[in-house]
């Protein structure tokens, strides 16, 4: 699952492909004009189905290159990728379950701390990707509840990086992305609720999700395109671009001639149901010395090209919660979204630079009250 390059390694104009979930080199690794393709990749499922009390999933995946400090990458196009998957999918048919769901988490890294040289085109590129599936109904079409449900939670932590430290990095063309990719999707059929307690939370639907998904360049780092040429359609020497599309869906479906308490005195309450989504995202692309109040701008380029230089940041998606009773039933999105594209103590050089950051998710709740919170910096 491992690959290591520690002594001085190379090989005259032929090409190399190693395929690991962690890669390490450690020293110069030389192949002339032959490409090179480092591919970390790692996947993991968690599935579970089950009739009883508790029906849960887990599923943690990680991939990673690290090109330690001291060495050294040559050869003709270079290409390093790390992707990582996490999967599931949760079922659950009994007649009085409590808790369902899972946790499901994806990271894929890269870290360049030493010098990399492609006479083609330098690929540098994280991504991750997690899918969960949680269905929840028994043979009759209903779910009784005898207790509380208040267990029905969808976990998911994902994070998609790389890393430039300050060293000499160059390509005929110089590509470095970041992206994070969820899907989430969570119903709940025909619940009967018998015996509300009202100002209870008898019915519990939730998912939190946390993405990280960034592109670090040090302000000394030296991003040079080595040549002519643009990156596939895109007309960019060098591009450097951070993406996150996380859908998250809950529905849950109430029986709408269910049985509930007779009210006397006091409000009924209407959060016997509740539906919650919690999204926090980060989606960055950073180059130079961020924190830094009076940065000393760098001699030598951060990136310089002879074409052009595009750095982009973007969030998309959608997030749904739908409480779908006649009675009870809160629905809350709560998201913060930071999108950013930011420099600071660097110099960037090419035909022209341009820099944008994007979000646009839609959010949407449905229930007898319905919020959506949503902050963050773009």
């Amino acid at each position: 699952n491992s690959a290591e390059y520690l002594p001085a390694w190379g090989m005259t104009d032929r090409a190399l492909t190693v395929n690991a979930e962690t890669i390490l080199v450690n020293a110069a690794l030389s192949t002339g004009t032959g490409a090179i393709t480092l591919n970390a990749s790692a996947s993991a499922t968690g599935n579970a189905s089950g009739t009883g009390n508790t029906v849960s999933g887990e599923a943690i995946s990680a991939a990673s290159i690290v090109v330690a400090g001291g060495a050294s990458i040559s050869g003709g196009a270079v290409t390093l990728t790390a992707h990582a998957a996490a999967s599931g999918t949760v079922t659950a048919t009994g007649g009085s379950i409590n808790n369902v769901g899972g946790s499901y988490n994806s990271t894929a890294a890269i870290e360049v701390d030493g010098t990399i040289a492609a006479a083609n085109a330098l690929k540098i590129v994280a991504d991750v990707d997690t899918t969960v599936a949680v269905a929840m109904s028994n043979a009759s079409g209903f779910l009784i509840f005898g207790a509380d449900l208040d267990g029905i939670a969808v976990n998911s932590t994902n994070s998609a990086t790389v890393n430039i430290g300050a060293v000499a990095v160059s390509g005929a063309t110089i590509e470095i992305g970041a992206d994070t990719d969820v899907d989430i999707d969570v119903t709940v059929n025909n619940v009967t609720l018998q015996g509300l307690a009202f100002g209870t939370q008898n019915v519990a639907v939730s998912a939190t999700v946390s993405n990280t998904t960034t592109i670090t360049i040090a302000g000394d780092a030296q991003l040079t395109q080595a040549g002519a040429g643009t990156i596939g359609t895109t007309g960019k020497a060098v591009t450097a671009s951070a993406t996150d599309d996380t859908d998250v869906t809950l529905i849950v479906n109430a029986d709408a001639n269910m049985r509930i308490p007779v009210v006397t005195t006091g409000a009924a309450f209407f959060d016997a149901l509740t539906v919650d989504t919690s999204v926090v995202r980060t989606t960055d692309v950073k180059i130079g010395a961020l924190d830094a109040e009076a940065p000393t701008a760098p001699t030598t380029p951060t990136i310089q090209a002879a074409g052009a230089i595009a750095l982009s940041a973007s969030s998309t998606g959608d997030i749904s919660g739908d409480a779908q009773t006649d009675f009870v039933g809160v629905t809350t999105n709560d998201a913060t979204e930071n999108t950013q594209v930011r420099t600071n103590g660097a110099t960037l050089k090419g035909s022209s630079v341009s820099m944008s950051a994007s979000s646009a998710t839609n959010f949407t709740a449905k229930g007898q009250e319905s919020v959506n919170e949503i902050d963050g910096k773009i």
